[in-house]
């Protein structure tokens, strides 16, 4: 215990209660049993607003969130859109306050690489309105080849195919990211192969560092194999 009067109570007080928050509302992602051989610190960190199912009780607010505007927008009417779109934007907003922003000049937003189609989605509009809300660069990750369905590949063999597509011109980024810090931003964490990945693409392009912002965490770290 430090002596009294070497202290200020009140930053105490506030460093707790940040300490709790930190801890308690939201989802911390490393590196699991199922992706460890492969990565080592490619992506500095990631922080998810929760988990997209409670195991017995059904999606969480932000699951269902990600769940309606993922599968049934085109059900939904403008209000459940935007009420949908409220939750998510607000959760993923308040997760970038434990990102160590100095000077934004040398920050930037991704989502992951997609195609031309792939930019009305929900992943990639999230990191739209990131970049606009936290007033950041936006870096474009165009996918230009074509990528197999990779849900059913295993960990390996989605590795291996990413790689292939990294490693021979099969993304294009319309800037540079030499230097900067960037923020990855996707809707869903299962094995974090992908985001991992990405990343090291991200880090072999000279990227500073990389930390990843994504809207729900699913309850299995394995892939769909």
């Amino acid at each position: 215990m430090a002596p009294g009067g070497c202290y200020d109570q009140n930053i105490m007080t506030e460093f707790i209660n940040w300490s709790d928050e930190v801890t308690n509302n939201v989802l911390w992602l490393s590196l699991n049993k199922n992706i460890k051989e492969y990565f080592d610190d490619e992506l500095d960190y990631c922080i998810a607003s929760d988990f997209n199912i409670v195991y017995g009780e059904g999606r969480t607010e932000i699951g269902e969130a990600e769940y309606q505007l993922k599968y049934n927008i085109e059900d939904l009417n403008v209000t459940e859109r935007n009420q949908y779109a409220n939750i998510i934007m607000s959760k993923m907003l308040d997760n970038c306050k434990y990102i160590p922003f100095n000077n934004r000049l040398n920050w930037c937003v991704s989502p992951m690489p997609a195609t031309e189609c792939g930019k009305t989605k929900l992943a990639w509009r999230m990191a739209e309105e990131i970049s606009k809300q936290l007033r950041l660069s936006f870096i474009e990750p165009i996918l230009s080849c074509d990528k197999p369905q990779m849900k059913q590949l295993s960990t390996k063999e989605k590795i291996g195919t990413w790689e292939k597509i990294y490693y021979n011109d099969g993304v294009i980024l319309d800037n540079q990211v030499r230097g900067k810090n960037v923020i990855v931003v996707d809707d869903l964490y299962q094995s974090g192969t992908t985001m991992w990945e990405y990343a090291k693409f991200l880090k072999t392009l000279g990227a500073r560092f990389v930390f990843g912002i994504v809207c729900v965490k699913s309850l299995r770290d394995s892939d769909n194999t």
